[in-house]
């Protein structure tokens, strides 16, 4: 008996759901801004404001005011990831930035050209991986488990 065994099947699925999803998270904040700059626009904003990333203290976060295209054609902010000190734009600089449509959103997703994803898919994938390594195999080895004896659940 191991310790898998006391564990009923829906906190296994559960464990297999909230890992995958965080796989599957951790690979679209990794490759966010080339998504963005493959299916998107380009345009130019105008950094506002540079703020200490209060999560990394080694790095700061630019604000940026742009124009959409699309949707209701107003004034925009966006916040950035972060950058390594010291900081390659000064406030009043203009910057490329690109926008891609979304239904959902009006102002779309953005992205600055030379932004890094940060620490969150390293997290988001190491999470995930842990959870999808307990819960998978657990989960497969029960299936099999049930076949090949034939009872039912």
């Amino acid at each position: 008996m191991n310790l898998f065994d006391i564990l009923p099947p829906y906190v296994l699925s559960i464990l297999a759901f909230a890992g995958t999803y965080c796989l599957i998270f951790a690979y679209y904040k990794q490759y966010h801004v080339q998504i963005v700059m493959k299916y998107g626009y380009e345009t130019t904003g105008t950094v506002v404001d540079i703020y200490i990333d209060p999560w990394n203290k080694e790095s700061v976060c630019l604000v940026v005011d742009y124009i959409a295209k699309t949707g209701t054609g107003g004034i925009f902010k966006y916040y950035s990831n972060g950058y390594p000190l010291p900081c390659p734009y000064e406030i009043g600089q203009e910057v490329k930035i690109w926008i891609k449509p979304d239904k959902l959103r009006s102002t779309g997703r953005a992205a600055l050209e030379d932004e890094q994803p940060g620490k969150l898919p390293i997290i988001l994938f190491s999470c995930g991986l842990v959870m999808c390594l307990m819960s998978y195999p657990e989960i497969i080895r029960r299936i099999f488990n049930l076949l090949l004896n034939n009872v039912t659940v």
